[in-house]
């Protein structure tokens, strides 16, 4: 099953599970939408990027389309060159065209080997797609989004903690599963008890700290609270 987006009636329900006395000062149900669908978007680019199979098959595309856009242009230009068709003028379209998805081949390219791409990349090698939301990006829409304030580790893993139920209720909405079957509520506690001890899956020169989290923070922050420009309440 796809992942699934938020809206107002799973949010309802994951309201519901948290409890009415943990929802003490959350934005416009809009805003807490658009803190999850930020968290989609990067559990996203985690199921790609958490290994290089994703990277190197896109490498290996672009490469062939340039490739090949090189020898279909030769081809065309001789056609065109000795009036193969009776209108040597429909080439010119086509070969505009070529040209064209060559160009933006070699961009995409490009973006692959050099710039923030492969670091952005590399960063997601550092643990699980599940473990990157449940212990990094739900937890930015939890502890920025207005619930009631978790004081200290414990309270956090705790077998019934509002945040457990949070995350639980999120993962379910999301249609995010484990081989077609939900996750152990000892998943998701795992999940957050490696995030506090700085445990790692993985490791490797480029990802071995993680250099976007200040970014997504302060993304996360101006999604809940755009009026106050990235400031979230403490």
């Amino acid at each position: 099953m796809q992942v699934q987006h938020i809206g107002p009636k799973e949010l309802k329900r994951i309201l519901k599970d948290v409890g009415e006395d943990y929802c003490v000062q959350i934005p416009q149900p809009d805003a807490l939408i658009r803190g999850f669908d930020l968290c989609l978007v990067w559990y996203k680019d985690a199921l790609k990027f958490h290994t290089n199979k994703y990277s190197a098959e896109q490498t290996r595309c672009l490469s062939s389309i340039i490739k090949a856009s090189k020898r279909l242009e030769h081809l065309l230009t001789d056609a065109a060159q000795t009036q193969m068709f009776r209108s040597p003028e429909v080439t010119v379209p086509c070969l505009r065209a070529i040209r064209s998805v060559r160009e933006e081949s070699l961009i995409e390219l490009e973006r692959n080997t050099k710039g923030p791409g492969p670091r952005y990349r590399a960063n997601y090698q550092k643990r699980s797609p599940f473990e990157w939301l449940v212990a990094y990006f739900l937890p930015m829409v939890y502890l920025n989004g207005g619930f009631a304030n978790i004081e200290d580790e414990k309270s956090f893993l705790g077998q019934d903690s509002p945040y457990i139920r949070f995350a639980m209720a999120a993962v379910r909405e999301f249609c995010i599963s484990n081989d077609g079957e939900p996750y152990a509520r000892s998943s998701f506690i795992k999940a957050l008890s490696n995030a506090f001890s700085d445990k790692v899956r993985r490791t490797s020169e480029q990802a071995s700290e993680d250099s976007f989290a200040r970014w997504r923070l302060r993304l996360m922050k101006n999604a809940l609270w755009p009026e106050l420009e990235g400031q979230a309440p403490i």
